[in-house]
């Protein structure tokens, strides 16, 4: 609540003395020594000149803002997403029609990670699974197109495996 009072009484001060800067009427609140200042301010070559300059500056580009989010610019923020369409449309195009496109993948290739994080996931890097597992290190990262014939290899290895497992374990128990 207070925040919000805070910001409407700013807004209104600043509308303000906008009025009082276009109609040069001095209101009852402002006394006559600041008036007096104010005006001169006004009047000032230094202050005409900075005014110029501002609102050529807001002219000049009017869609541009280099807020920073962070450390990045925004500008910043928007080449590295215009490279991860370029790079996703490259992808696509090599793999073919048909093809899925691990974007998460492809996202934070070109974003990077910065402080265990990435712009556009947060910290909720650490908890995805965007990076090739086991059984797609041999295929290409980007992709989640695996061939079957593969992972039916890799589950009879993984059944034989846990059936070695448990003969062994049998034969401990029977032991003791």
């Amino acid at each position: 609540m207070e925040l919000k009072y805070g910001k409407r009484c700013a807004e209104w001060l600043k509308n303000a003395m906008h009025r009082c800067l276009v109609k040069r009427k001095k209101p009852q609140w402002i006394t006559r020594a600041i008036w007096k200042k104010l005006v001169e301010l006004w009047d000032s070559l230094e202050y005409k000149e900075l005014c110029t300059k501002n609102k050529r500056n807001r002219l000049s580009n009017p869609s541009v803002t280099i807020s920073r989010g962070g450390c990045i610019s925004s500008i910043e923020h928007r080449d590295k997403e215009e490279k991860f369409t370029k790079a996703r449309a490259e992808e696509a195009a090599r793999l073919g029609e048909g093809a899925v496109i691990n974007d998460d993948y492809l996202w934070v290739k070109i974003m990077g990670i910065h402080k265990r994080r990435c712009y556009g996931l947060g910290n909720l890097i650490t908890e995805m699974a965007v990076f090739p597992t086991r059984s797609q290190s041999s295929q290409s990262t980007s992709t989640m197109d695996i061939d079957q014939s593969s992972l039916k290899e890799e589950v009879a290895e993984l059944c034989q495996l846990v059936q070695q497992q448990n003969k062994t374990q049998k034969l401990i128990l029977v032991a003791l």
